[in-house]
């Protein structure tokens, strides 16, 4: 088996035991979906807006790696299984997740969607925020040592 069946034989799986086990609970798929995302959105909001605005400690930092990790996964499976598993809950390809908004207004504007436009998109998104987390370490780090001359010197 190539490594391409293997992934999507994985994907398939993964999706078909979600859904078998989320109807199970809601005997109806579009409900199952909206489960799905709401978790899905809800896990990314909370990393995100602590990745923008929360303390440089553990936590940013934890939350950091499960970043990491999913952009790898992102990147291994060519796209996020949970938006894969969303659109076989809904029956749909025209989903993209929380981007389907920014993808319908550029549909609006005459640009078609492709996977070279959402793969763009999403790289773009991945390097605002390396370069957001790296700024956020950076500037801790250096706010961190002035402080510690300052403290030093007793001038604070």
């Amino acid at each position: 088996m190539s490594s391409l069946e293997y992934k999507k034989e994985l994907i398939n799986n993964l999706k078909k035991n979600i859904e078998n086990f989320l109807f199970q609970y809601t005997k109806n798929n579009a409900l199952s979906g909206y489960i799905v995302t709401m978790i899905h959105w809800l896990v990314m909001f909370v990393l995100y807006l602590y990745i923008l605005l929360g303390d440089v400690n553990i936590i940013f930092y934890m939350c950091c790696i499960f970043l990491l990790l999913t952009y790898i996964l992102h990147l291994y499976f060519s796209g996020c299984v949970l938006i894969r598993i969303e659109r076989q809950l809904w029956n749909t390809d025209k989903w993209w997740g929380i981007w389907t908004i920014f993808f319908l207004f550029i549909q609006k504007l005459g640009i078609p969607i492709t996977k070279t436009v959402t793969k763009y998109t999403y790289t773009m998104w991945s390097i605002f925020l390396s370069i957001v987390i790296l700024l956020k370490i950076s500037l801790h780090k250096l706010l961190h040592k002035l402080l510690h001359k300052l403290i030093k010197n007793k001038k604070f």
